[in-house]
Protein backbone atom coordinates (compact mmCIF):
# COMPACT_ATOMS: atom_id res chain seq x y z
CA UNK A 1 0.00 0.00 0.00
CA UNK A 2 1.08 3.11 -0.90
CA UNK A 3 1.74 6.27 1.94
CA UNK A 4 -0.49 8.72 0.26
CA UNK A 5 -3.30 6.16 0.27
CA UNK A 6 -2.76 5.78 4.03
CA UNK A 7 -2.66 9.39 4.59
CA UNK A 8 -6.01 10.21 2.81
CA UNK A 9 -7.55 7.65 4.97
CA UNK A 10 -6.28 9.53 8.11
CA UNK A 11 -7.44 12.83 6.42
CA UNK A 12 -3.95 14.41 5.64
CA UNK A 13 -3.13 15.62 2.32
CA UNK A 14 -1.11 13.40 -0.31
CA UNK A 15 2.38 13.84 -0.18
CA UNK A 16 4.71 14.27 -3.37
CA UNK A 17 6.85 11.62 -2.14
CA UNK A 18 4.05 8.84 -2.53
CA UNK A 19 6.12 5.81 -1.49
CA UNK A 20 5.20 2.04 -0.81
CA UNK A 21 4.71 1.25 2.76
CA UNK A 22 4.80 -2.46 3.89
CA UNK A 23 3.98 -2.59 7.32
CA UNK A 24 2.82 -0.22 10.14
CA UNK A 25 3.52 -0.74 13.66
CA UNK A 26 3.96 1.76 16.92
CA UNK A 27 6.50 -0.34 18.40
CA UNK A 28 10.24 0.15 17.39
CA UNK A 29 11.43 -3.23 17.88
CA UNK A 30 8.64 -4.99 15.35
CA UNK A 31 10.00 -2.08 12.55
CA UNK A 32 11.32 -4.05 9.05
CA UNK A 33 12.43 -2.22 5.88
CA UNK A 34 9.97 -0.06 4.35
CA UNK A 35 7.45 0.46 7.56
CA UNK A 36 5.23 3.41 8.99
CA UNK A 37 6.38 4.13 12.43
CA UNK A 38 3.97 6.21 14.63
CA UNK A 39 5.75 7.84 17.59
CA UNK A 40 3.53 7.08 20.37
CA UNK A 41 3.01 9.57 23.96
CA UNK A 42 3.91 6.82 26.82
CA UNK A 43 3.96 6.78 30.77
CA UNK A 44 7.60 6.53 30.89
CA UNK A 45 9.34 7.17 27.41
CA UNK A 46 7.77 8.64 24.57
CA UNK A 47 8.34 7.21 20.49
CA UNK A 48 9.76 10.41 19.82
CA UNK A 49 12.80 9.00 21.54
CA UNK A 50 13.17 6.24 19.04
CA UNK A 51 12.73 7.77 16.28
CA UNK A 52 16.35 7.70 14.50
CA UNK A 53 16.16 3.91 15.98
CA UNK A 54 13.41 3.21 13.99
CA UNK A 55 15.17 4.79 10.63
CA UNK A 56 18.11 2.34 11.22
CA UNK A 57 15.49 -0.40 11.38
CA UNK A 58 14.42 0.37 7.81
CA UNK A 59 11.47 3.30 8.50
CA UNK A 60 10.55 5.72 5.69
CA UNK A 61 8.21 7.22 7.37
CA UNK A 62 6.87 8.39 10.84
CA UNK A 63 3.89 10.20 11.84
CA UNK A 64 5.28 12.88 15.10
CA UNK A 65 3.14 15.14 17.01
CA UNK A 66 3.23 18.66 15.83
CA UNK A 67 5.40 21.22 17.01
CA UNK A 68 8.08 19.73 17.82
CA UNK A 69 11.64 19.41 16.68
CA UNK A 70 12.80 16.03 15.60
CA UNK A 71 16.19 14.53 14.78
CA UNK A 72 17.65 14.36 10.81
CA UNK A 73 16.81 10.87 10.03
CA UNK A 74 16.57 8.94 6.53
CA UNK A 75 12.20 9.25 6.71
CA UNK A 76 9.60 11.10 6.27
CA UNK A 77 7.93 13.04 9.13
CA UNK A 78 4.23 13.28 8.86
CA UNK A 79 3.39 15.93 12.23
CA UNK A 80 -0.06 15.16 13.62
CA UNK A 81 -2.20 16.00 15.93
CA UNK A 82 -2.76 13.11 17.58
CA UNK A 83 -0.42 10.18 17.43
CA UNK A 84 -2.64 7.50 18.48
CA UNK A 85 -5.05 8.24 16.07
CA UNK A 86 -3.13 8.52 13.09
CA UNK A 87 -1.97 5.27 13.88
CA UNK A 88 -5.85 3.60 14.68
CA UNK A 89 -6.92 4.71 11.18
CA UNK A 90 -3.78 4.09 9.24
CA UNK A 91 -3.74 0.49 10.61
CA UNK A 92 -7.77 0.33 9.88
CA UNK A 93 -6.58 1.32 6.28
CA UNK A 94 -3.62 -0.75 5.73
CA UNK A 95 -5.42 -4.01 6.96
CA UNK A 96 -8.39 -4.32 4.11
CA UNK A 97 -10.38 -6.54 4.29
CA UNK A 98 -12.25 -6.16 7.42
CA UNK A 99 -15.22 -8.14 8.47
CA UNK A 100 -18.14 -6.25 7.13
CA UNK A 101 -20.01 -6.31 10.19
CA UNK A 102 -18.57 -5.33 13.34
CA UNK A 103 -19.82 -3.71 16.63
CA UNK A 104 -18.60 -3.06 20.10
CA UNK A 105 -19.16 -3.38 23.66
CA UNK A 106 -17.96 -1.32 26.66
CA UNK A 107 -18.92 -1.23 30.39
CA UNK A 108 -17.18 -1.88 33.53
CA UNK A 109 -18.62 -5.65 33.82
CA UNK A 110 -20.44 -8.25 31.41
CA UNK A 111 -18.53 -7.20 27.89
CA UNK A 112 -16.82 -10.58 27.62
CA UNK A 113 -19.74 -12.50 28.34
CA UNK A 114 -21.88 -9.84 26.06
CA UNK A 115 -19.25 -10.25 23.10
CA UNK A 116 -19.47 -14.13 23.32
CA UNK A 117 -23.21 -13.76 22.72
CA UNK A 118 -23.68 -11.77 20.10
CA UNK A 119 -21.58 -14.30 18.11
CA UNK A 120 -23.14 -17.31 19.58
CA UNK A 121 -26.69 -15.11 18.49
CA UNK A 122 -25.00 -14.85 15.17
CA UNK A 123 -23.74 -18.33 14.66
CA UNK A 124 -27.53 -19.56 15.10
CA UNK A 125 -28.20 -17.29 12.17
CA UNK A 126 -26.27 -18.88 9.83
CA UNK A 127 -23.37 -16.02 10.08
CA UNK A 128 -19.75 -16.80 10.61
CA UNK A 129 -18.93 -14.63 13.41
CA UNK A 130 -16.00 -14.04 16.16
CA UNK A 131 -15.45 -12.03 19.06
CA UNK A 132 -12.68 -10.07 20.31
CA UNK A 133 -11.41 -9.72 24.18
CA UNK A 134 -10.25 -10.72 27.21
CA UNK A 135 -10.04 -14.05 26.41
CA UNK A 136 -8.69 -13.28 22.90
CA UNK A 137 -10.22 -14.47 19.61
CA UNK A 138 -12.91 -17.10 19.72
CA UNK A 139 -15.10 -18.35 17.08
CA UNK A 140 -17.63 -21.45 17.50
CA UNK A 141 -14.80 -23.99 16.89
CA UNK A 142 -11.38 -22.48 18.62
CA UNK A 143 -10.32 -19.70 21.06
CA UNK A 144 -6.60 -17.68 20.72
CA UNK A 145 -5.78 -16.39 24.00
CA UNK A 146 -4.72 -12.86 24.01
CA UNK A 147 -3.78 -10.49 26.93
CA UNK A 148 -5.73 -6.87 26.57
CA UNK A 149 -9.47 -6.99 27.02
CA UNK A 150 -8.52 -4.49 23.43
CA UNK A 151 -5.88 -5.35 21.74
CA UNK A 152 -3.17 -2.50 20.55
CA UNK A 153 -4.71 -0.97 16.98
CA UNK A 154 -2.42 -2.53 14.44
CA UNK A 155 -2.65 -5.86 16.42
CA UNK A 156 -6.56 -5.21 16.20
CA UNK A 157 -6.50 -4.45 12.49
CA UNK A 158 -4.75 -7.46 11.56
CA UNK A 159 -7.00 -9.97 13.55
CA UNK A 160 -9.71 -8.38 11.74
CA UNK A 161 -7.98 -8.84 8.98
CA UNK A 162 -7.16 -12.26 9.32
CA UNK A 163 -10.35 -12.87 10.19
CA UNK A 164 -12.07 -11.89 7.20
CA UNK A 165 -9.33 -13.53 4.99
CA UNK A 166 -10.53 -16.87 6.27
CA UNK A 167 -14.58 -16.05 5.59
CA UNK A 168 -15.52 -14.48 9.07
CA UNK A 169 -18.47 -11.43 8.19
CA UNK A 170 -19.45 -10.50 11.87
CA UNK A 171 -17.33 -9.42 14.93
CA UNK A 172 -18.16 -8.37 18.59
CA UNK A 173 -15.38 -6.38 20.05
CA UNK A 174 -14.96 -5.56 23.80
CA UNK A 175 -14.28 -2.21 24.06
CA UNK A 176 -12.43 -1.56 27.43
CA UNK A 177 -11.68 1.99 29.14
CA UNK A 178 -8.02 1.88 28.22
CA UNK A 179 -8.61 0.77 24.95
CA UNK A 180 -10.76 3.80 23.86
CA UNK A 181 -9.24 6.74 25.80
CA UNK A 182 -5.65 5.32 23.60
CA UNK A 183 -8.44 5.42 20.61
CA UNK A 184 -7.66 1.68 19.45
CA UNK A 185 -10.79 1.06 17.78
CA UNK A 186 -10.68 4.36 15.77
CA UNK A 187 -10.77 3.68 11.84
CA UNK A 188 -12.76 0.56 12.58
CA UNK A 189 -16.30 0.61 10.94
CA UNK A 190 -18.65 -0.30 13.26
CA UNK A 191 -22.23 -0.91 12.73
CA UNK A 192 -23.37 -0.33 16.50
CA UNK A 193 -22.26 -0.22 20.07
CA UNK A 194 -22.92 -0.95 23.04
CA UNK A 195 -22.60 -0.17 27.17
CA UNK A 196 -23.46 -2.53 29.81
CA UNK A 197 -23.07 -0.83 33.25
CA UNK A 198 -20.35 1.31 35.07
CA UNK A 199 -19.58 0.43 38.54
CA UNK A 200 -15.51 1.59 40.44
CA UNK A 201 -12.50 0.24 38.94
CA UNK A 202 -9.37 1.17 36.81
CA UNK A 203 -9.62 4.66 38.81
CA UNK A 204 -5.47 4.08 39.28
CA UNK A 205 -5.33 5.08 35.49
CA UNK A 206 -8.56 7.50 35.27
CA UNK A 207 -8.08 9.27 38.75
CA UNK A 208 -11.84 9.82 39.08
CA UNK A 209 -15.32 8.35 38.13
CA UNK A 210 -16.20 11.14 36.11
CA UNK A 211 -13.25 10.39 34.08
CA UNK A 212 -14.10 6.61 33.61
CA UNK A 213 -17.21 7.43 32.59
CA UNK A 214 -15.75 9.77 30.34
CA UNK A 215 -13.50 7.71 28.73
CA UNK A 216 -16.06 4.88 28.04
CA UNK A 217 -18.47 7.28 25.92
CA UNK A 218 -15.88 7.99 23.85
CA UNK A 219 -17.44 4.74 21.97
CA UNK A 220 -20.42 6.81 20.72
CA UNK A 221 -18.10 10.03 19.82
CA UNK A 222 -16.87 6.90 16.61
CA UNK A 223 -19.18 6.80 13.89
CA UNK A 224 -21.98 3.92 13.91
CA UNK A 225 -23.39 2.95 10.23
CA UNK A 226 -26.47 1.68 12.09
CA UNK A 227 -26.61 5.14 13.88
CA UNK A 228 -27.46 2.95 17.00
CA UNK A 229 -26.47 2.68 20.31
CA UNK A 230 -27.73 -0.16 22.77
CA UNK A 231 -28.06 0.71 26.69
CA UNK A 232 -28.57 -0.85 30.14
CA UNK A 233 -32.05 1.12 30.90
CA UNK A 234 -31.73 0.09 34.43
CA UNK A 235 -28.46 1.44 35.69
CA UNK A 236 -28.24 5.69 37.30
CA UNK A 237 -26.15 6.60 34.70
CA UNK A 238 -28.87 6.16 31.66
CA UNK A 239 -30.58 8.84 31.10
CA UNK A 240 -26.94 11.22 30.88
CA UNK A 241 -25.51 8.49 28.52
CA UNK A 242 -29.00 8.17 26.64
CA UNK A 243 -28.77 11.89 26.31
CA UNK A 244 -25.25 11.80 25.53
CA UNK A 245 -26.07 9.68 22.67
CA UNK A 246 -29.08 11.40 21.40
CA UNK A 247 -26.92 14.42 21.04
CA UNK A 248 -24.45 12.07 18.50
CA UNK A 249 -27.65 12.03 16.56
CA UNK A 250 -28.25 8.20 17.44
CA UNK A 251 -31.15 5.99 18.31
CA UNK A 252 -31.51 4.14 21.36
CA UNK A 253 -32.11 0.19 22.10
CA UNK A 254 -32.27 0.24 25.37
CA UNK A 255 -32.89 -3.07 27.69
CA UNK A 256 -33.43 -4.08 31.21
CA UNK A 257 -36.30 -3.90 33.87
CA UNK A 258 -36.83 -0.29 33.05
CA UNK A 259 -36.95 -0.86 29.24
CA UNK A 260 -39.20 -0.15 26.41
CA UNK A 261 -37.17 -1.97 23.56
CA UNK A 262 -35.64 -5.06 25.41
CA UNK A 263 -37.97 -5.43 28.80
CA UNK A 264 -37.38 -8.15 30.73
CA UNK A 265 -40.98 -8.45 32.81
CA UNK A 266 -39.83 -11.19 35.02
CA UNK A 267 -37.51 -14.58 35.68
CA UNK A 268 -37.93 -17.16 37.40
CA UNK A 269 -34.89 -19.28 38.25
CA UNK A 270 -34.51 -23.11 37.32
CA UNK A 271 -31.65 -25.46 37.87
CA UNK A 272 -30.80 -25.72 34.45
CA UNK A 273 -30.88 -21.87 33.88
CA UNK A 274 -33.82 -19.27 33.90
CA UNK A 275 -37.04 -18.82 32.16
CA UNK A 276 -37.23 -15.22 31.04
CA UNK A 277 -41.03 -13.63 30.50
CA UNK A 278 -39.59 -10.87 28.02
CA UNK A 279 -41.49 -7.65 25.52
CA UNK A 280 -38.80 -7.41 22.48
CA UNK A 281 -39.94 -5.15 20.21
CA UNK A 282 -43.53 -4.66 21.85
CA UNK A 283 -43.89 -8.51 21.66
CA UNK A 284 -43.94 -11.03 24.33
CA UNK A 285 -42.08 -13.87 24.91
CA UNK A 286 -41.08 -16.69 27.06
CA UNK A 287 -37.54 -17.97 26.45
CA UNK A 288 -35.28 -20.27 28.42
CA UNK A 289 -32.19 -18.80 28.94
CA UNK A 290 -29.67 -21.90 29.78
CA UNK A 291 -27.49 -19.44 32.01
CA UNK A 292 -27.51 -18.43 35.58
CA UNK A 293 -27.86 -14.84 37.19
CA UNK A 294 -29.97 -12.01 36.47
CA UNK A 295 -26.59 -10.46 35.28
CA UNK A 296 -26.28 -12.91 32.81
CA UNK A 297 -29.66 -12.45 31.33
CA UNK A 298 -29.21 -8.41 31.00
CA UNK A 299 -26.11 -9.86 29.09
CA UNK A 300 -27.94 -11.41 26.77
CA UNK A 301 -30.44 -8.77 26.21
CA UNK A 302 -27.62 -6.57 25.54
CA UNK A 303 -26.54 -8.73 23.09
CA UNK A 304 -29.87 -9.64 21.46
CA UNK A 305 -30.03 -5.81 20.94
CA UNK A 306 -26.53 -5.46 18.94
CA UNK A 307 -27.61 -8.23 16.85
CA UNK A 308 -31.03 -6.21 15.89
CA UNK A 309 -28.72 -3.16 15.43
CA UNK A 310 -26.57 -4.91 13.49
CA UNK A 311 -29.41 -5.98 11.39
CA UNK A 312 -30.63 -9.57 12.71
CA UNK A 313 -34.17 -10.99 12.65
CA UNK A 314 -35.75 -9.99 15.90
CA UNK A 315 -37.73 -12.89 16.67
CA UNK A 316 -34.85 -15.25 15.14
CA UNK A 317 -32.11 -13.39 17.23
CA UNK A 318 -34.67 -14.17 20.34
CA UNK A 319 -34.79 -17.47 19.78
CA UNK A 320 -30.74 -17.97 19.47
CA UNK A 321 -31.04 -17.10 23.49
CA UNK A 322 -32.43 -20.37 24.50
CA UNK A 323 -28.84 -21.70 22.70
CA UNK A 324 -26.32 -19.64 24.76
CA UNK A 325 -23.52 -20.95 26.35
CA UNK A 326 -21.54 -18.68 29.02
CA UNK A 327 -17.88 -17.42 28.11
CA UNK A 328 -15.54 -20.07 29.95
CA UNK A 329 -14.71 -19.10 33.86
CA UNK A 330 -18.12 -16.36 33.47
CA UNK A 331 -20.76 -18.59 35.74
CA UNK A 332 -19.73 -21.47 34.05
CA UNK A 333 -22.33 -24.69 34.33
CA UNK A 334 -19.55 -27.67 34.95
CA UNK A 335 -21.96 -30.21 36.22
CA UNK A 336 -24.10 -31.46 38.51
CA UNK A 337 -24.12 -33.44 42.04
CA UNK A 338 -25.95 -36.28 43.03
CA UNK A 339 -28.55 -34.25 44.77
CA UNK A 340 -29.16 -32.06 41.33
CA UNK A 341 -27.86 -29.18 42.63
CA UNK A 342 -25.96 -27.43 40.07
CA UNK A 343 -21.76 -26.72 39.95
CA UNK A 344 -20.27 -23.43 38.82
CA UNK A 345 -17.22 -21.98 38.25
CA UNK A 346 -17.15 -17.86 38.19
CA UNK A 347 -13.41 -15.86 38.10
CA UNK A 348 -14.57 -12.82 36.62
CA UNK A 349 -14.71 -10.33 39.75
Amino acid sequence: MFLNDILTAVGLLPLSNNIEINGITGDSRQISQGYLFAALPGSKTDGTAYLQEAADRGAVAAFVPEGHEFPEANMIYIPVSDTRIALSKAAAAFYQPQPKTIVAVTGTNGKTSTANFVRQIWDYLGDKAAAIGTLGIITAGSTTYGSLTTPDSVTLNQELKDLADRNYTHVAVEASSHGLEQHRIDGINLIAAAFTNITRDHLDYHKTMENYLAAKMRLFDLPLLSKTAVLNADIVEYEQIASYCRGKGLQIIDYGTHATTLCLKNSKKEVSGQELELEVLGRPVTVHLPLAGTFQAMNALCALGLAIASGADAVKATEALEYLKGAPGRMEFVGKRKNGSAVYVDYAH
